[in-house]
């Protein structure tokens, strides 16, 4: 997860450039248990007869949303992330022959229940699923645990000019003449693990999310 870089606070002061500026970087990170679960779920069908691969795809598409439908995923949360129909072909001598048609339907699953992952991904896997990939833990809203871990990136900073100023034994301002939020990547990257009909998927780990801030801060002294 991306967060913009953007100025929190920053005073209009000018030649900055000509003072004695005590510059330091703030990290702040805080820790949450994740409370959503995702997975992209389909059906990779090919055959000869383009019409008879759209409907047995079709098919295992409309088992697999009633199996969602009996675990209580509400509509909202299953979305079409990718339909696609390709020509396959074989290559014999330098010839290209035809093998058939490709028939490619996978839905984007959102949890509301992490723990209901393994037992989900299990059961649509027994209705045709042939293709579970990009599973992914996160929490529903991520922002109140950033401003948390910027919130110790600020105090961070803070204590880390004290320990300067203390050690040089000069004066300072505590409060800063400029204050930047600097981008940061949150959570951790989640591994793209891909399942295929007849493996079990029972247990899942979702682990815990990391959510860290860094600011640079800059203070006068004299």
């Amino acid at each position: 997860m991306y967060y913009p870089y953007r100025s929190v606070y920053r005073n209009q002061n000018e030649g900055l450039e000509n003072k004695n500026i005590i510059k330091v970087i703030g990290e702040g990170m805080v820790t949450a248990v994740p409370n959503q679960a995702s997975a992209t779920i389909g059906v990779i069908t090919e055959g000869k007869d383009l019409t008879e691969a759209q409907k047995e795809n079709s098919d295992t598409i409309s088992r697999i949303i009633s199996v969602l439908s009996t675990f209580n995923v509400p509509q909202k949360n299953v979305q079409t992330v990718e339909y696609q129909v390709s020509t396959e072909y074989d290559y014999v001598d330098g010839k290209q022959i035809f093998r058939g048609y490709r028939v490619s339907n996978l839905l984007k699953v959102t949890l509301d229940a992490v723990n209901q992952l393994g037992a989900i991904i299990n059961r649509v896997i027994e209705a045709g699923a042939n293709n579970v990939s990009n599973v992914q833990f996160s929490v529903s809203d991520p922002n109140p645990y950033y401003l948390q871990a910027l919130k110790r990136a600020l105090r961070n900073a803070h204590e880390k000019a004290e320990v300067i100023v203390d050690n040089l034994k000069v004066k300072w301002s505590s409060t800063p003449v400029h204050v930047e939020e600097l981008r940061k990547v949150n959570g951790p990257i989640e591994p793209q693990l891909t399942f295929v009909k007849g493996v079990s998927t029972e247990q899942f780990q979702p682990g815990i999310l990391q959510f860290n801030a860094d600011v640079l801060v800059k203070y006068l002294y004299s």
